[in-house]
């Protein structure tokens, strides 16, 4: 009774032995009607509570889309796209129309189970773009594709701070007139004071990707860098290796086929070296590559189609290679 998406999918984020995941889980028999479900572990992954879902309300709509980070030893904040105020059409649909729109909240989950603090963030954001979030020394920041009644679908954060929200502002304004969900969200991340966000856009009708800077913990972004070569399909990821670089990684294709690839960025702009990790799939089956850094390595995965037979491809390619 999973809902299974290629663009929506489980994961698992951590501090010390506690653990916190989440999958999709049907609420009706409807495609597009499923709720979130948590589950946590405080022994590293050995035991596993029962099953708690996050949400509050009981509509057979859309949740998911789902970002976590760990506050501390005994919590995580947590964000989701949210549809009940919405009537469920499908991610095949430019908006849903026989509704209002989808909305962005915020909550935060004790080690007990408990959910506190439930939060409307935004009340019109994208449909199915996926959210990120990281924690700053000041709190969490939540970045997500917003949607203006104007239809403009550009790349908004949140901060965290003293105990309460802030209002939501883009991180830069690409103008992005699109009728429908590009299924491509942003991704956050923090060194000390230094958060980086990288996003897609095809603001006149150019793709790139782009990624952007502040130096006071989300409260100022510099303008963006443009990172792509060739014609961008985006599905970004992103880490920062240390409080003034930072490494993103996207999908480009060319005439003949699509890339997987990686640029170092200085915080200054510049772009140290760009490097293509191998040739990829431009299909939804690909899902979105993911990317960690593990010791003195960086970590891929994505998903492959051989066959019919789908399957986990992976590489790793040391930092020094970096350099």
């Amino acid at each position: 009774d999973w809902f299974v998406n290629w663009a929506d999918f489980p994961s698992v984020v951590g501090f010390n032995d506690h653990l916190l995941s989440f999958y999709l889980k049907k609420s009706d028999k409807e495609t597009f009607s499923y709720d979130i479900f948590l589950r946590q572990s405080n022994d590293y992954g050995k035991h596993w509570t029962i099953e708690n879902k996050l949400h509050s309300d009981t509509t057979k709509s859309e949740h998911g889309f789902v970002s976590m980070t760990p506050s501390g030893a005994d919590s995580f904040f947590i964000s989701w796209l949210d549809g009940r105020n919405t009537k469920s059409m499908g991610h095949d649909h430019a908006q849903h129309d026989s509704g209002g729109a989808m909305q962005i909240r915020i909550a935060e989950v004790m080690s007990n189970g408990d959910i506190k603090n439930e939060y409307k963030l935004d009340s019109r954001t994208c449909d199915c773009c996926q959210t990120s979030m990281a924690m700053t020394d000041d709190g969490p920041i939540v970045v997500y594709r917003d949607r203006s009644d104007q239809e403009i679908r550009d790349i908004y954060y949140a901060k965290y701070k003293n105990g309460i929200w802030s209002e939501s502002k883009p991180v830069f304004q690409d103008n992005w007139m699109i009728n429908g969900c590009p299924v491509n969200g942003p991704k956050v991340a923090v060194q000390e004071n230094v958060v980086a966000v990288a996003w897609f856009t095809a603001a006149d009708n150019i793709p790139r990707v782009r990624l952007s800077f502040s130096k006071d913990k989300g409260e100022h972004f510099f303008p963006p860098i443009e990172i792509n070569q060739g014609k961008a399909i985006g599905r970004v990821d992103l880490l920062m290796l240390d409080q003034n670089t930072a490494l993103i990684s996207w999908m480009e294709s060319t005439e003949e086929k699509a890339l997987l690839k990686i640029a170092k960025v200085r915080s200054s702009g510049e772009i140290e070296k760009i490097i293509t990790v191998g040739e990829i799939s431009a299909a939804r089956s690909t899902g979105f590559p993911q990317m960690e850094l593990v010791e003195n390595q960086i970590c891929f995965a994505w998903n492959r189609l051989e066959n019919d037979q789908k399957k986990i491809e992976a590489f790793s390619l040391l930092l020094k290679d970096l350099n």
